[in-house]
């Protein structure tokens, strides 16, 4: 049972907004003023949690507004849980009785008329799935300041791996006309709006929600990474919302416990996380590491015990770690995994024909919108039709005889992949087809992909001519894997092997699953009379040259994927090459020969060469999920491009944020 106190055993079950305060050596005044701020706002219960026993429960109790007294609750006997224990107190005991949201605040945050509404309304556009939030402004405990200042909007990554509050001191004319609101790598403690479904998935998925090995100082950022690798976004509502009352902009913290905990918690993070899923360039990280390091053992030394709780601490953050990762694996194992999964994606139409059991799945980025009905229209006689929408709101309207599900944040091809196939299972699907929004299969062929399957001649088929493909089968058709589009199964493969694996997020998905079914000891094969039109690439079908046997493709895939295909090999490799040398043989010389084309005859070739090695860096280090933010980026073409203000990571601003 939760220790609780005065009136928060009285919390109805119809609560739905409720506030979580950590109260820890407060500023009296302050504290007040947050109170004061929140009396305008519809709010169904305030949370405070007593962290310290410098104010007695009576005394705390006697700062709430008179009119706030009954839906005001305290948790906490006065001991110290530190700020991740205190609200991960305060969200267990909220959820459980009944909270849609909850609001993660600091006790020096005053809301702005209006502004937790339009919090709501964020999140509300959000189908109540995502971490929000909203600007942040500096507030001057001096009342003299004559500018408006940004406190924060959001959290973004330098390339030495500090996390800052984006645009931390700037005017809020920085601000640019544009979307209503943007995503960012995480989301600021002092404001940070939880709804129940995003809580449950990351309890569920990943064994808690603010790490509480953390205590306090980076346990939002690390949130931020964790909840990302989930599919779970950041969003920031594009205008402010409260004021922060902490000190000036851009000066440092002086207290020693709080440089401790700064350098111990920037360790825990890289043992959870790694040096490949710890955002930004690995060399100025681990230098900044080292220099941390030296500047604890010779000026800093009161932040010793923070270097050595670190220590201590890799064991179990490791741990912590594999549980995320075993999650991704194999995101149908975890707990409630297929009602977690339904509240991600929003279904916005449906059309379901009764009786029919054969289901196509297609995911959707950025895709042509007429091209994706002539797809439905081809397929619709003979299976019901999905559509999965992975973050770019490409299904801006709905498409005759198909369903589709939207999700705000792009979160792979498998996440996608495994909406769609949920959905198609709790409507009875009997058989699945996957297939890329940019492929052309008719109704023909996928009747007679389904009677391979149906009769129990392969477990995994696809058609056997595609472009710039080329299979080598035994006289049934027996190959070591197909390609995700066209794959074809029975949903009984599907309960035997799981879904699709979300930590390699795009490129390989399909490899993994027909190794993964090899190592079941099942059948994976091609049906030779069937074709699909399959772009590959950005490049031309034809090879470049031939020598014997061997007939080099230059796909031209930009340095996006030349990442990701690489990191995503390696990994592949070390987890199936023991048991599969053949398949590895073949997967090595494809990837050094993919490789020398990318780098010596296709467009772009430094950033794709730049890519290719971060990319089997990454692999070897044991990198999962998507990509981490570097600070210099690369589009699907392959250029580098650094995101500018508005959209998310503003890193030119970002210069002059305080590090966190």
């Amino acid at each position: 049972m939760l220790p609780t106190t005065r009136n928060s055993q009285g919390l109805r079950d119809s609560t739905s907004l409720v506030v979580s305060l950590v109260i820890y050596r407060p500023d009296v005044p302050l504290l007040r003023a947050t109170l004061n701020s929140l009396r305008e706002h519809p709010l169904s219960a305030i949370l405070l949690v007593r962290n310290c026993d410098t104010l007695s429960e009576d005394e705390l109790y006697e700062l709430v507004p008179t009119d706030l007294k009954e839906k005001c609750g305290i948790l906490g006997q006065g001991r110290n849980l530190g700020f991740a224990g205190g609200h991960n107190l305060a969200l267990r005991f909220a959820f459980a009785r009944g909270a849609s949201h909850v609001l993660v605040t600091n006790p020096d945050l005053q809301f702005l008329p209006g502004g937790v509404e339009a919090l709501i309304r964020l999140s509300a556009d959000k189908s109540d799935q995502h971490l929000f939030s909203g600007i942040l402004l500096f507030g001057s405990r001096s009342g003299d300041s004559k500018e408006q200042l940004i406190d924060s909007a959001g959290i973004v990554w330098t390339p030495d791996a500090r996390h800052v509050d984006d645009l931390h001191g700037s005017p809020l004319g920085t601000l640019r006309e544009g979307p209503a609101d943007f995503q960012v790598p995480g989301i600021t403690g002092a404001l940070l709006g939880v709804p129940r479904a995003a809580w449950q998935q990351i309890c569920d998925r990943s064994g808690e929600f603010f790490d509480e090995d953390f205590i306090a100082y980076r346990e939002d950022a690390e949130l931020g990474l964790r909840a990302g690798m989930l599919g779970i976004g950041s969003f920031v509502l594009n205008a402010p919302v409260a004021k922060h009352y902490r000190g000036s902009p851009g000066t440092s913290r002086r207290n020693p416990i709080t440089n401790k905990l700064s350098v111990q918690n920037r360790f825990l993070l890289l043992s959870r996380h790694g040096f490949a899923n710890r955002p930004g360039s690995i060399t100025r990280s681990v230098l900044r590491d080292l220099v941390v390091i030296a500047a604890v053992l010779t000026r800093e030394r009161g932040s010793l015990p923070g270097l050595k709780e670190a220590a201590r601490g890799r064991r179990a953050q490791r741990k912590k770690r594999s549980v995320l990762l075993a999650s991704l694996h194999s995101p149908d194992r975890a707990p409630n995994a297929t009602e977690s999964r339904n509240l991600r994606a929003r279904s916005v139409w449906t059309s379901i024909a009764k009786g029919r059991t054969h289901w196509v799945v297609i995911p959707v980025y950025q895709a042509d919108i007429e091209a994706l009905r002539s797809t439905a229209a081809a397929l619709a006689d003979v299976a019901n039709v999905v559509f999965v929408d992975d973050g770019s709101a490409s299904l801006n309207q709905p498409i005759d005889d198909s369903s589709g599900l939207i999700s705000p944040v792009n979160s792979g091809i498998a996440f996608a992949l495994n909406t769609g196939i949920l959905f198609a299972l709790e409507h009875g699907a009997q058989v699945l087809t996957t297939l890329d929004q940019d492929s052309q299969l008719d109704g023909r062929s996928l009747v007679a992909l389904r009677g391979y399957v149906e009769t129990g001649r392969f477990d995994l088929v696809g058609p056997g001519t595609l472009p710039g493909v080329r299979y080598s089968s035994d006289s049934r058709g027996a190959v070591d894997e197909i390609l995700q589009s066209g794959m074809t199964m029975r949903s009984t493969t599907i309960t035997t092997l799981g879904l699709f694996d979300e930590s390699l997020f795009i490129d390989g998905v399909d490899t993994e699953y027909c190794l993964r079914a090899r190592r079941s000891g099942l059948r994976v094969g091609i049906h030779r009379d069937v074709a699909m039109e399959h772009v590959l690439g950005g490049g031309t079908s034809a090879p470049l040259f031939r020598v014997g046997p061997f007939a080099p493709l230059a796909t031209s895939h930009g340095a996006f994927r030349r990442y990701y295909m690489n990191r995503n090999r390696c990994l592949l490799a070390r987890r199936y090459g023991r048991t599969e040398p053949r398949w590895l043989v073949r997967t090595l010389r494809q990837t050094v020969v993919a490789n020398i084309l990318a780098a010596t005859v296709e467009t772009h070739r430094r950033d794709k060469a730049a890519a290719s090695l971060a990319g089997l860096r990454d692999g070897l280090l044991g990198g999962f999920g998507p990509r981490p933010a570097t600070g210099r980026e690369w589009s699907s073409k392959g250029r580098s491009t650094v995101p500018t203000p508005g959209e998310g990571q503003r890193a030119g601003a970002a210069k002059k944020a305080q590090s966190l």
